[in-house]
């Protein structure tokens, strides 16, 4: 079958922007759900390096923390190490959101371009993160008020 191609209009059905993506689809549902899929990978993919550079800026704080002459040493390392430590909090959430993401994809990648949306939908549910495997809390780090991140 041959595909019929139209320009991305910036927001798919469910508010993920496509970003001028050209979208080829096959039939009514045919390919759809694994090009949402591919779409909220993305995202997700996004939010990952979103919490990557929050995680450096974390260590980068410590740095600047140790460095500071106004205070004294004694608090400055305490500071810094609690600074540390909320750092490899976010390293470990990373790690664990990159094994996830790299689960589904496989899983994606064995599935033929005719699987339903509820086989696509099976393969996030059984995700372990709960911010991959359940919509609601997609990206939900990035919501914190209070400027760090919510990590467990």
């Amino acid at each position: 079958m041959e595909p019929l191609t139209t320009p991305g209009t910036g927001r798919m059905r469910n508010g993920m922007e496509t970003r001028g993506l050209e979208m080829r689809v096959y039939g009514p549902g045919v390919v759809w759900g694994l090009v949402m899929s591919l779409l909220k990978l993305a995202a997700e993919l996004e939010e990952t390096a979103r919490q990557t550079a929050e995680m450096v800026d974390g260590v980068f704080h410590a740095l600047a923390t140790l460095s500071d002459t106004g205070i004294t040493s004694e608090k400055a390392r305490s500071e810094a190490i609690s600074q540390i430590v909320q750092a490899l909090q976010a390293q470990d959430r990373i790690e664990q959101r990159c094994r996830n993401m790299a689960i589904a994809t496989r899983h994606f990648a064995q599935m033929p371009p005719t699987a339903s949306e509820e086989a696509l939908d099976a393969v996030w549910h059984s995700l372990e993160m709960d911010e991959l495997r359940i919509n609601s809390l997609s990206g939900v780090a990035r919501h914190v008020s209070g400027g760090d991140a919510e990590l467990f």
